[in-house]
């Protein structure tokens, strides 16, 4: 794989440590202060299934969920670019929030180790709920997990009023250069991943899938938003 531009690629410094390209360091930041990011994806899980009906939440309802998770009531409506695109970010063409999105971007935000990351991710792939999942049931996930990474979430970086991350916007354009950039390496990155994975298996079980994601570093990268960006630079 290979990104068109040097300048938006994540490189190794003199010292050996990682560099992020201008646009990926935007990104981050936005994304680290974001409401998800600092609460655990069990938790976050638990509280939305409770407050959901029929796989939805209205407003109200997922307002409730954040206030249980001790988040204050004030974010809904903070002056907050980056906060008030992702909740945007999370509703349908009827202002309401579907689980499963939700629960996406707790999967790419939210803390928690690999095991519970891999085993909440397992249960959005397990459609059905046949307590086994085929290669096509995680693909489709994969795929949706990488639009988040790569579409929705770097969204959060353009332009924003809060004052303590002013200097983490980037311009429109630059951000649509880099994501078509990353955009380009996806279907590749999915091939990649699902042939370790399930390794020309048919089917797979919870605890193998589990398992699998949580003692392989490349794997690995899935559970997070910025490392599928980083993945699909190379």
């Amino acid at each position: 794989m290979g990104c068109c531009s040097e300048k938006m690629n994540a490189v190794k410094n003199k010292f050996n440590q990682l560099s992020l390209s201008e646009e990926e360091t935007a990104i981050t930041m936005k994304e680290k202060s974001l409401p998800f990011s600092s609460v655990r994806l069990q938790d976050l899980s638990n509280a939305i299934h409770k407050n959901s009906s029929n796989g939805m939440l209205s407003i109200a309802q997922l307002r409730k969920a954040m206030t249980e998770l001790n988040f204050e009531v004030e974010i809904f409506t903070s002056p907050e670019d980056h906060i008030s695109c992702l909740l945007k970010l999370l509703q349908n063409s009827k202002r309401l929030y579907d689980v499963k999105t939700v629960i996406m971007f707790g999967v790419l935000l939210s803390a928690g180790i690999p095991e519970e990351k891999a085993g909440i991710l397992f249960d959005l792939c397990d459609i059905n709920d046949n307590h086994y999942i085929q290669e096509e049931d995680f693909k489709g996930i994969l795929s949706e997990l990488i639009d988040i990474s790569v579409e929705k979430i770097p969204c959060i970086a353009i332009n924003n009023n809060d004052s303590e991350l002013e200097g983490f916007t980037i311009p429109e354009d630059h951000l649509l250069q880099y994501t078509a950039c990353l955009l380009k390496n996806k279907a590749s990155m999915i091939s990649r991943i699902t042939s370790v994975l399930f390794a020309e298996q048919k089917i797979m079980r919870k605890g193998e899938f589990v398992n699998r994601i949580s003692n392989d570093s490349f794997l690995e990268t899935i559970l997070w938003s910025f490392q599928i960006r980083l993945a699909l630079i190379d």
